[in-house]
């Protein structure tokens, strides 16, 4: 599997280049964490309000797509045509806890692949050090910027450094999402979110994942 990268100070890779390996931990800290935030959703968060960002064209799609060749062509592609078209999107892989905003889906990679008039496409979710660790509790983690409303958001905010100050959550390797913008920059093609490091993304049979 394609194993993304990021820029970290203390990298030991060449060119400040690491692969993303949080440590999370999911002990008693966490599930006392975990109690407190139920309760202050239960008491202060309307469930009833719609999550608009995820119903109708938003819907998320959980998984990837594995590389789906000979696609149907209307029309026809030039054979000298020949290179892939690549788009980064929020994509949450996991309901959230309360609120959600649109930016806050975790970054899917979209790839089309053009080559001997014939098309194959793929998508990937960036394997960025936060879905690493949603993915290591099964379920969703980190604050939304949707929680941020109110006094309610306040609260949801310190259950974020909570989980940051006592190592529940590790943030060595930075808990953007990756989901906002790519950029090619020399010889690495990045998945960019503003408050967060690059996601370096790593060639593999032909995709970037």
């Amino acid at each position: 599997m394609a194993e993304e990268k990021q820029k970290h100070s203390g990298g030991v890779a060449g060119g400040g280049i690491v692969v993303v390996d949080p440590k999370p931990n999911n002990g008693l800290t966490s599930k006392v964490i975990d109690f407190v935030e139920k309760l202050i959703v239960k008491l202060m968060y309307d469930s009833s309000l719609p999550h608009h960002y995820l119903s109708g064209n938003f819907a998320p799609v959980r998984e990837g797509t594995p590389p789906t060749t000979d696609l149907l062509v209307k029309g026809h592609l030039p054979d000298c045509l020949n290179g892939e078209f690549v788009r980064v999107g929020p994509n949450p892989r996991f309901s959230p806890v309360a609120g959600y905003h649109w930016f806050d889906g975790d970054g899917m990679i979209h790839g089309l692949r053009i080559k001997d008039g014939k098309a194959t496409y793929v998508s990937r979710y960036v394997r960025t050090s936060r879905i690493k660790q949603e993915e290591y509790f099964g379920g969703a983690k980190f604050m939304k910027i949707g929680d941020l409303k109110g006094l309610f958001g306040l609260l949801m905010v310190h259950m974020q450094i909570l989980r940051t100050k006592l190592k529940v959550l590790d943030v060595t390797y930075g808990n953007g999402t990756a989901n906002t913008a790519m950029v090619y920059h020399h010889g690495k093609l990045l998945a960019l979110s503003e408050a967060d490091k690059p996601c370096k993304l790593v060639f593999f049979l032909c995709f970037s994942f």
